[in-house]
Formats: structure tokens, sequence, C-alpha cells
């Protein structure tokens, strides 16, 4: 009688905890605008188990992040595939933002990018579709700092971009 309740505590701690374990799919950046140096800084957070997933998708090889496997060629297809996934227009006009590198903190990757502005800010338009064509559920959360500004959004598959006007 007692190894039947043990065995259905078990079972019953077993079902709860497989329901339970679910992977959440989620990035997060911060755009910080610097105003005195006319620049825009983007730092991204994303799982790297999630970015190797999708480098090797999208570009058919073998790479293994953290430590590298070919660093060089990471850095390419990295900075390739971030030019798509995200996008920044000030006053309409599309920017290109310049990878500058990477850091590895425990299972994230930490990716850096800027650009400089020489034009006076009107309207931004921020898109971020990092991951969302490898799982359809993920989320990106985008905070944005500057001009007195903070703001949140959360993006996904369905909404893809922002705008904030001045």
């Amino acid at each position: 009688m007692i190894l039947k309740r043990v065995s259905i505590v078990v079972v019953f701690f077993a079902l709860v905890n497989f329901q339970s374990t679910h992977k959440y799919y989620v990035s997060s950046t911060k755009i910080i605008y610097n105003e005195s140096q006319h620049s825009f800084q983007v730092f991204i957070d994303v799982f790297t188990d999630d970015l190797q997933a999708i480098l090797n998708k999208r570009y058919g090889k073998g790479f293994q992040l953290d430590p590298d496997s070919d660093t060089k060629d990471i850095e390419n297809v990295l900075e390739r595939y971030l030019k798509t996934k995200c996008k920044m227009s000030i006053n309409d006009e599309k920017m290109v933002l310049d990878y500058v590198g990477k850091k590895y903190d425990r299972e994230s990757t930490l990716i850096y990018m800027q650009f400089i502005l020489d034009e006076k800010i009107q309207t931004i338009t921020f898109e971020n579709t990092i991951l969302t064509d490898l799982f359809e559920e993920q989320k990106n959360i985008v905070q944005f700092k500057g001009k007195g500004l903070t703001k949140s959004y959360l993006l996904d598959i369905d909404k893809k971009h922002f705008e904030i006007k001045f």
C-alpha cells in the first residue's frame, strides 16, 4: 500500500515537472541613443544554443559557438544574419547597423552593434525578427533609451517593429 502511494506521488511529480518544463524563446535588445556623440548603440542578448541553431539552419554549416569552431566564419555569418533581422530607419531612411562584436556570458551571447547619425531625429523605426524564422513563439523584448525617453516593446512573429516619433 505504501509502495503504491509512493509510486503515485512519484508519477504525479514526474508529470508536473514534465508539463512545467517549457523552454522560453526570448531575446532582449537595448537601444541607446547617445545624443552627445550622435550615435546609437544596440545590445542584443540571445541564448547561445538558439543562435547556434539558427546559424546552422540558415547557413548549412556545423558551427559550434562558445567556444567558436571557426571564429572568422561565424563572425561573417552572424553579421549577415543580423543585417537581415535587425533593421533601423531614421526619418524613414534605412540605416546600416555596424556589427561590433559578441561576447559569451554563461548561456547567452551578447551582441554589440552601432551606427553614427549626422541628422536630427524625427522618427525611429526598429525591426527585430531575430529567431522568429526558427521559433514561431519567439519573443523579442526591445528597450529604447534616449532623447529623454525610455520605452519598451514586445515584438514577435506578428509584431515585427515599432516606431517612435519625436
